[in-house]
């Protein structure tokens, strides 16, 4: 939510919610470690999986692409070196390709 929506929103959110959302600088803590980039249509099914079992939580989630946000013109990533913006391609599972293109 807080990587959708942005800081201002998420923050708005968060302090209508308290105590079901944790704020923004947390959020930023826990993330720091992560040496991971945040791609565009890649999935980290095995963080996942090691996240829900850790915490004794089923393995069962609900994924939606929120469509909301539309795209304009193609962006450029510094960070990845790759445009973003354009429709991934589906491999065999129906899953968006990560790899560009």
């Amino acid at each position: 939510m807080y990587l959708v929506s942005g800081k201002l929103s998420y923050d708005t959110l968060q302090a209508n919610m308290p105590t079901a959302l944790p704020t923004s600088s947390l959020l930023n803590k826990k993330v720091q470690h992560i040496n991971q980039p945040v791609l565009e249509g890649a999935f980290r099914f095995s963080e996942l999986k090691e996240y829900l079992q850790v915490r004794g939580l089923p393995n069962v989630v609900w994924i939606s692409e929120d469509g909301t946000r539309i795209i304009s013109r193609i962006e450029y990533d510094p960070k990845t070196n790759l445009c973003v913006g354009f429709v991934h391609r589906l491999n065999r599972n129906g899953l968006p390709c990560s790899d560009g293109l």
